[in-house]
């Protein structure tokens, strides 16, 4: 009435539908990571793309904090001496994190986005150097929204140091008082060596502030112009690095 089991054949079985799990399971991860990395190929030309496409976004269920206007994003470079340019003229290739936050971004947002931007140090765009970069998805009306930021913080000096270079008024002001100091503060013996000529030393010190302030501008001028510098305020949109 009832047959005997073979046990080598139940095992030869067994082994079978292990084997056929174990190749649907692989098919599987086969078609997903296919998936992903046609989606990766996919990301990857929109971000090397010149569109200028704008998505739909659903601004409600973003996080304002990471929203910024084109003027803040201006501001900002303008003061550390930043760039704002597209993601195709970035010299190294984004971090596979930034892949990330931007998939996650678009499946929560249900959109494709075609348009994407750096912030970042001139250095980023001219050479091979990953300095601070802070990666932006448009969403239309000139915001932005910033979705992945790596690489380390810029120099608390930085700011200090831009100054100058924010533009011609800052330039200006940065010589005369740079100028003032050195002509009006050095001690009188740096300056003449005759104790005689010491009651005029009024009239010393305004010359060497004329020659200061006017040699430092014409040389500040050369250099900008032979080495082809511009302005913050003039350049930190501009693609010619």
């Amino acid at each position: 009435m009832f047959q005997r089991v073979n046990i080598h054949s139940e095992l030869k079985k067994e082994r079978e539908r292990i084997k056929e799990n174990e190749e649907l399971l692989l098919q599987s991860f086969h078609a997903v990571l296919k998936e992903e990395e046609n989606k990766d190929a996919s990301l990857l030309k929109r971000i090397n793309a010149n569109s200028s496409e704008e998505a739909a976004v659903n601004f409600i269920n973003l996080q304002p904090q990471n929203i910024f206007t084109i003027n803040e994003i201006k501001n900002i470079c303008a003061r550390y001496r930043l760039r704002f340019l597209e993601t195709r003229h970035l010299r190294y290739p984004l971090p596979y994190e930034a892949f990330i936050r931007i998939k996650e971004f678009e499946k929560q947002q249900q959109v494709e986005i075609k348009q994407f931007s750096i912030m970042a140090p001139a250095e980023a765009f001219r050479l091979d150097r990953k300095t601070d970069p802070l990666l932006f998805a448009h969403l239309g009306n000139n915001r932005y929204y910033l979705v992945h930021q790596w690489g380390n913080d810029l120099s608390r000096y930085r700011k200090m140091l831009m100054f100058p270079l924010r533009n011609l008024y800052t330039l200006l002001a940065t010589i005369i008082l740079v100028s003032f100091a050195i002509s009006f503060f050095v001690p009188k013996e740096w300056i003449v060596y005759d104790s005689e000529l010491y009651p005029l030393m009024y009239n010393f010190r305004l010359f060497l502030f004329f020659l200061i302030s006017t040699g430092s501008f014409a040389l500040l001028v050369y250099i900008g112009i032979t080495r082809n510098k511009g302005f913050s305020e003039d350049t930190w949109n501009s693609r010619w690095i």
